[in-house]
């Protein structure tokens, strides 16, 4: 599998590319994961949904025609544990080698990109840092493989 994980951010911070590499290093030559971080500007004169209007239509800039769109969204998303989701990679699997996720900004997208979206998939109920959640996405699309795999990883 192709993942990318489109999200709204500036130059990744050390610890962030230390935390990701740790689990893209483990996930061998079968599934990458590329990174596209969109840098969009906002002043403080812009709204909520200015900010989120500006950042989604960036991030739909960006998607790929061939991929199965999943959008993050601990509002209106599907709450999804690890077993789940890997079951859901699994079947993604038999129709699609590309798959893009998006972690908005901070005001959230807008309800254009979520209609773009083929799933809306919550983590939490919790409010992670962008910068965060990054790396626990990256970490569960490691545990999803192991879990396929049945690999002690995930207990």
């Amino acid at each position: 599998m192709h993942f990318r994980i489109l999200s709204i951010q500036n130059k990744s911070k050390i610890w962030e590319e230390e935390g990701v590499l740790h689990y893209i290093k483990q996930l061998g030559s079968l599934h990458s994961i590329k990174f596209i971080d969109i840098a969009c500007k906002s002043s403080q004169h812009d709204t909520s949904d200015q900010i989120k209007f500006r950042e989604s239509e960036a991030i739909i800039g960006k998607l790929r025609k061939d991929a199965l769109v999943i959008a993050w969204d601990k509002n209106c998303g599907k709450e999804i544990s690890s077993a789940d989701f890997a079951n859901f990679l699994a079947q993604a699997q038999l129709t699609t080698s590309n798959i893009d996720f998006i972690i908005g900004g901070s005001h959230g997208v807008s309800s254009t990109l979520l209609e773009r979206a083929d799933h809306i998939f919550s983590a939490s109920k919790l409010t992670f840092p962008h910068r965060l959640f990054k790396i626990i996405l990256v970490e569960q699309i490691f545990r999803a493989i192991k879990i396929q795999a049945n690999h002690p990883y995930h207990k």
